[in-house]
C-alpha cells in the first residue's frame, strides 16, 4: 500500500523499487509515492488515475511538477489485478474507462478494454480508510470506544480529544474551525488559568459588499514560482527544493479576492439565457459572451448562490 511504502522510506527501510513501478489511486498520495519510486532509482514509473485530467484540476501544480521528474501519467483507468509469480509482482492489468454515451456522469468500463502493464512494483493508493475508522479499529483492539463532544472535542478517555474527520465528516473550512476549537479547550485542560488560547465559536456576518470595498478587484495573476531546482535536479535527493514567500509575495497573495468557484455547477444560468450567451468554458468557470449578453438580468436573479454581479459598463447592447 502506498502508506506502507512511505512509512518504510521514511523509516529508512525503503524497498528495492526495481526498473518499473506503477501506482494506481487518485489521490496526492499517488504522485508523492511515484515521485519518491522516481529518487529510489526507478527508471520508469507511472501513476495510473481512474479520473481524467480535467477532475484532477485540484492537484494540477503536483502534477506538472512530478511530469517535470519524469513520472508519467495514464488516465481513464481502473486497476482489475496485480499480476504476480513466485510472490513478486511482475504486472498490473488495467481496464479502461469513459463516460456513458447518453450523457452519463460516472466512468463506465469499455467492454473487452482490459490491458496488462509489466513492471517490477505495484503500490496501490486508492486506499478509502478513514482516519476515523482507522483509529476506531486501533481503540477497539484495546477493548475501547471513542465518543466525543461535537464542541470541546472531549472524549471518554481523560487526555484523549479528537475533532474533525475523527468526530464526523466535514468539510475542510468546518476541521479547520473544529481543530482551533478543540486546541483552546486542550489549552485549557493543561494550562488551568494560565491558558492563552482563545476561541471565537461565532463570528460576525461580513456582507459581499464590504469585502469588495476593502479588497478590490484582481486581473488574474499567476502564482510565484516557489520552485529553486528543476526536475532533474530534484530526483537526486530527498532535499527540499521550495523557497519561501517574499514578504512582499505573502502579502499580495494574503490579498487575493477568494474565488469558491461557481457553486452547485446547477447551469441553470446557462439554461435560462435566451441568448445562449453563456458557456461553460472549463470545470466551474462559466464564460459570458459580452456579444451575445443583452444584460437581461434573468442568470443574476435567478443564481441559487447570488455567483453573478451585473456591472454597469456603460456598454450599449443589442
Amino acid at each position: 500500500s502506498v502508506s506502507g511504502f512511505l512509512k518504510s522510506v521514511h523509516e529508512k527501510n525503503a524497498p528495492c523499487v526495481g526498473e518499473k513501478v506503477v501506482v494506481s489511486g487518485d489521490g496526492l498520495s499517488s504522485l508523492d509515492a511515484a515521485r519518491t519510486a522516481v529518487r529510489l532509482g526507478a527508471r520508469d514509473v507511472l501513476v495510473t488515475f481512474s479520473k481524467t485530467r480535467e477532475e484532477l484540476n485540484a492537484m494540477s501544480e503536483e502534477l506538472i511538477e512530478a511530469e517535470a521528474e519524469g513520472v508519467k501519467t495514464m488516465y481513464s483507468v481502473s486497476p482489475k489485478e496485480i499480476i504476480a509469480e513466485n510472490g513478486r509482482a511482475v504486472g498490473v492489468k488495467l481496464a479502461k474507462l469513459a463516460y456513458g454515451t447518453k450523457g452519463g456522469k460516472r466512468l463506465r468500463e469499455f467492454e473487452a478494454s482490459e490491458f496488462v502493464l509489466d513492471c517490477d512494483m505495484v503500490i496501490s493508493a486508492c486506499e478509502r480508510k478513514t482516519m476515523k475508522s482507522q483509529c476506531a479499529e486501533y481503540f477497539q483492539d484495546l477493548g475501547l470506544t471513542v465518543n466525543c463532544n461535537p464542541v470541546t472535542g472531549k472524549t471518554g478517555i481523560d487526555g484523549l480529544f479528537a475533532a474533525a474527520d475523527m468526530s464526523e465528516n466535514i468539510s475542510v473550512i468546518a476541521a479547520v474551525a473544529a481543530g482551533n476549537r478543540v486546541a483552546s479547550v486542550i489549552d485549557r485542560y493543561i494550562a488551568g488559568v494560565d491558558a492563552t488560547l482563545e476561541f471565537e465559536d461565532k463570528f460576525p456576518v461580513v456582507s459581499k459588499e464590504s469585502v469588495l470595498k476593502r479588497t478590490g478587484y484582481f486581473k488574474d495573476k499567476a502564482k510565484p514560482d516557489l520552485c529553486t531546482v528543476d526536475g532533474e535536479e530534484r530526483i537526486k535527493s530527498f532535499s527540499t527544493y521550495k523557497r519561501t514567500l517574499t514578504e512582499e509575495e505573502a502579502v499580495f497573495e494574503a490579498q487575493r479576492c477568494l474565488n469558491c468557484g461557481c457553486g452547485e455547477g446547477c447551469g441553470i444560468c446557462a439554461s435560462i439565457c435566451g441568448e445562449f450567451a453563456i458557456n461553460l468554458k472549463k470545470t466551474d468557470y462559466w464564460e459570458v459572451n459580452s456579444e451575445e449578453c443583452v444584460a437581461c438580468g434573468m442568470c443574476y436573479n435567478r443564481c441559487p448562490n447570488n455567483n453573478i454581479e451585473m456591472v454597469d459598463c456603460e456598454t450599449v447592447v443589442k
